[in-house]
This record gives C-alpha cells, sequence and structure tokens, in this order.
C-alpha cells in the first residue's frame, strides 16, 4: 500500500521530541508491513535517516516576520505543489495528515485529480486543546497572537474533523471522547491509535553501576530522573518545579537523593543534588541509571510520551493526574498517582525513596503493561490493519455506490 504521511512542526527524526518519536515509530512499522510511505515534510527537520524508512519530499513553509505560518499551509503554493505531484505520481492509496493545516488542500486535489483517497488526520492532540492550554503563555508571541490562534485552530479543527477529512486517529479513548463531544465527530469515525515505545533489554546491576560511573552519577545516591523537551511550557513548569520545590526537599535527606534531568534544549548545570545533563543521544543509558522517575507534570495536553518511556524500563513513577492522562495506568498498581505536585508528592517520594520492595512492585506491574498494550510492534500491528481495512472500506462504497463502510472500532 502507498501511503503519504504529512508532518508538521518535526520531521521523522528531529527535533527530538514525543510528537516526532511517535511518527517515527509510525512510520517504521508501516514500512516493514508492506507499504511504500511517502513523507513531506519542512526541509529545516529533514535528516538523513529519514530515507531509511520513507520516501521523502520536502516543501518551504511560508514565513513573514520571523514567523513560521504553518497554520496557513492550505495557501502555501510550496506545499501545494508538492502534494499535487506526490498525489498525481505515486498512486498513493491512503493520506495521513498530522495537524488540521493542509487538510482543506489535500482532500481538494485528490478531488481534482478524480482519485477519492481516504483522508486521516492523525492526531497527536486534540490541537485545540494543546494550543488553549499552551500558546497562550509564549511570552515571544504578541497578545494579538496568542488571542487569535487558539481560536483560528478551534475553528480550523473543527471543519477539518466534521467535513473533510474520512477518519481521525487519537492517541487515547480520552482524547477520541473530546473529538466526539467538542466537534460532534460520529464516534465510528475515531479510532485510538495509543503512542508507545521500545520494549528494551533491562540493565542488569553491574552494567548499571558501570553506566553511572561513566556518565559521572555517584554510584551510592539514589537517583531521580525526569527529562523532556525544554521548550515545551509543560515541560520547563516540571523542570522549574523539581529545581525550585522538590529537589530542595531531599538536599537534607537521611539518603544521597540526586535529580537527574535531560532533554532536547535542556540547560547543562550542577547544583546542590541536582544534575542536568542537557540534550542527551542515547537517552536509554540515563533512563537505565535512575532508581525513580518522575513527572511533575500540571498541563499539557494529549499523552506524556515520556511515561512510556519510563514504564517500558521498568522504572517506577510517581506522576499527576495530568501526567497520567489517556494513559491505562493505576494508581498504586502501576504508579504512584496524585493530583498536584504538592506535598502529597513529596509523600509518595519519601515513600518510595525508603522501600525497595513497593519500587519494584509497581515497575514490574508498569513494565507488563507496556509490553501488553504500549509495545510499538503490537500498536504498529493495529494501525497497518486499520489502514487497510480502510481502504478496502473506501473501494467497496466506490464499486457499491454506498456510502463508506467504517470497520468497527
Amino acid at each position: 500500500m502507498n501511503i503519504l504521511n504529512i508532518l508538521i512542526f518535526h520531521g521523522l527524526s528531529r527535533p527530538i521530541c514525543g510528537g516526532q518519536s511517535r511518527y517515527w515509530n509510525l512510520t517504521s512499522q508501516l514500512a516493514k508491513r508492506d507499504n511504500t510511505v511517502f513523507v513531506l515534510e519542512n526541509p529545516d527537520f529533514l535528516d538523513g535517516k529519514d530515507s531509511n524508512i520513507a520516501k521523502v519530499a520536502v516543501y518551504k513553509e511560508l514565513r513573514i516576520m520571523h514567523r513560521t505560518l504553518c497554520v496557513l499551509r492550505d495557501l502555501n503554493p510550496s506545499f501545494i505543489r508538492e502534494a499535487a505531484r506526490i498525489l498525481r505520481e505515486k498512486e498513493i492509496q491512503l493520506v495521513l495528515i498530522s495537524y488540521p493545516s493542509g487538510a482543506f488542500v489535500v482532500k481538494l486535489l485528490s478531488l481534482l485529480l478524480g482519485k477519492k483517497i481516504p483522508l486521516v488526520y492523525d492526531a497527536h492532540n486534540v490541537e485545540s486543546e494543546f494550543v488553549a492550554e499552551t500558546f497562550a503563555n509564549e511570552e515571544r508571541y504578541s497578545e494579538l497572537e496568542r488571542t487569535i490562534l487558539p481560536l483560528y485552530v478551534k475553528v480550523l479543527e473543527r471543519f477539518v474533523c466534521r467535513h473533510i477529512v474520512d477518519y481521525i486517529t487519537s492517541v487515547s479513548s480520552r482524547d477520541k471522547n473530546m473529538f466526539v463531544r467538542t466537534y460532534g465527530v460520529s464516534p465510528a469515525r475515531v479510532f485510538v491509535i495509543p503512542t508507545g515505545a521500545e520494549i528494551p533489554t533491562l540493565m542488569d546491576k553491574a552494567t548499571k553501576l558501570q553506566t553511572r560511573k561513566r556518565l559521572g552519577i555517584d554510584t551510592a545516591a539514589f537517583v531521580v530522573l525526569f527529562h523532556g523537551i525544554y521548550s515545551h511550557p509543560a515541560n520547563k513548569e516540571a523542570f522549574d518545579l523539581i529545581t525550585d520545590y522538590i529537589a530542595p526537599k531531599f538536599r537534607s535527606s537521611k539518603r544521597r537523593v540526586c535529580f537527574a534531568l535531560c532533554g532536547t534544549n535542556v540547560p547543562k548545570f550542577q547544583k546542590d543534588n541536582i544534575v542536568s545533563f542537557g540534550f542527551v543521544p542515547n537517552l536509554r543509558d540515563y533512563l537505565s541509571i535512575a532508581d525513580l522517575a518522575i513527572a511533575p507534570i500540571r498541563h499539557g495536553a494529549g499523552v506524556k510520551v515520556k511515561v512510556f518511556d519510563y514504564i517500558s524500563m521498568g522504572l517506577p513513577l510517581i506522576t499527576t493526574t495530568k501526567g497520567a492522562e489517556g494513559i491505562n495506568l493505576k494508581d498504586g498498581e502501576h504508579a504512584v498517582i496524585v493530583d498536584d505536585v504538592d506535598e502529597r508528592f513529596i509523600a509518595a517520594m519519601e515513600h518510595l525513596i525508603d522501600n525497595e520492595g513497593e519500587r519494584h512492585r509497581l515497575a514490574a506491574n508498569a513494565r507488563i503493561l507496556a509490553v501488553q498494550e504500549y509495545d510499538w510492534e503490537r500498536i504498529g500491528e493495529k494501525m497497518d490493519r486499520l489502514l487497510r481495512e480502510l481502504v478496502e472500506s473506501r473501494m467497496k462504497s466506490a464499486t457499491s455506490g454506498s456510502e463508506n463502510i467504517i470497520p468497527r472500532n
């Protein structure tokens, strides 16, 4: 099957972030299942690794006064030309688009070319919710921009979901329900394709100690880890909570508690009981040397991909209700989940730091959950099966002249 996958805000390989990880893994899974994937992406994010799994084409984003106008992609001549070329030349059987912008012109091009190609909004978030929570606090934008963009995105996403795309994939049942409730979309048109994780072989104790030494971390310390892309406001808030509120609570602890921070654009520094490594090329090493993961998340839409990193590595986890949102974590079974980053969060950390058996129990349960529900191999198989069913249903409806036959959700 020939699939056109249209990305925004990142490419297949970079910048490293949760959305990029999802699309890299889903594209990889589709490519290994007898599909040819054509990727249309911004050349600013182009990486040599992209061509290992997909046939890559690029377009230039519109820019005005140092602003990249991704939200106006339907008016972008470069995007329109390249999308038209691929649709005309490559016998595309299905289109995935990761953002509402651009969906209208892709649908129009498909109709003008006489090709009724199924169009799927492969949503990483309910975008209007994400923008409302994050963009409104972006100080680098004017007050007018911060007011208008969330309203524009909500109108655009509603229009695209209701009138343009044939189907929607959401990352969780929670997001599916939001699409149905917010935009009046039929539940039968929305399919849950969760974000996942690779399930690695766990590091043994001796290798863990050697890795700690190599990374310059005290082998006797109790290591608490958090990572994320620093430019994302919800992550920036979490980093600040760790440095200003959480870490100071453990400076006089009877155990030496070290907080290890890392991620894209994270500043490098060492202060008191905090070591911030900045961007790290091999995240798995840093996950492997931790004793506990925390996700002190208060804001942000969609699922938090870092949580999958933690549970797939068999790390005990303390997070907030917001951090666990959309993931089938049960408090006290797979993780400790509290409402906010407050004294209860600190108390939960103190309890797990002092109780090795409880850490092992939570970590083991979380790892089982990751294997059973969030392994990329399982998710890739589900995605491939769904897309083939969608194409088949479109072909059947075209030959019978009836309305679309929608696969069971």
